[in-house]
């Protein structure tokens, strides 16, 4: 019975040192981050904007969005309530808007454990390819979080798959 009691302090103490550990870690990781990909898409500016601003189409490409709901606030703003894979609801609205230029999509804060922007910038290269940023800056406030992201991709994971779901939408007619 002594082992026994033993064997349980011995796993109860190590979970906590291994908890601690990834804290710790995750306090000397900044809250801040940056990510930007930036690449040449075989389409038009008017069709990459039209697909990135039509938010009611996206869970028919993006596979990371489920649900989109709209709602209009008192000042005239329109929240756009995405749905994720994991049932969360994230609010949305637009900052900047410069039509088949630039957008810019923040996610409003509500106690939320991170947040931030993502900003979406089209230039025509030729008439028929758009050299397409999109640079997510954002924050990540609890430590074992900031841990998380970096073991499973970093911010730079969700940019690529929002890419690679746009490319695969346009190779659609």
């Amino acid at each position: 019975m002594k082992t026994f009691i033993l064997g349980l302090v011995f796993v109860f103490l190590s979970i906590f040192a291994v908890g601690f550990g990834f804290i710790f870690y995750g306090r000397t990781l900044p809250e801040a981050h940056h990510a930007e990909l930036i690449l040449d898409l075989h389409a038009t500016p008017n069709r990459i904007w039209t697909l990135i601003t039509d938010y009611s189409k996206m869970p028919e490409w993006l596979s990371e969005v489920k649900k989109v709901e709209e709602e209009k606030t008192t000042d005239g703003k329109t929240i756009t309530w995405m749905t994720d894979s994991h049932r969360q609801r994230l609010p949305f609205v637009t900052e900047e808007i410069i039509p088949e230029k630039r957008l810019v999509r923040k996610i409003l804060e509500q106690q939320s454990f991170f947040g931030g922007t993502w900003t979406f910038e089209l230039e025509p290269v030729s008439p028929t390819v758009t050299r397409f940023t999109i640079k997510e800056d954002g924050f990540i406030r609890p430590p074992l979080f900031r841990v998380m992201m970096k073991f499973s991709g970093g911010p730079e994971k969700s940019l690529h798959g929002f890419v690679g779901s746009l490319v695969q939408r346009l190779k659609k007619p």
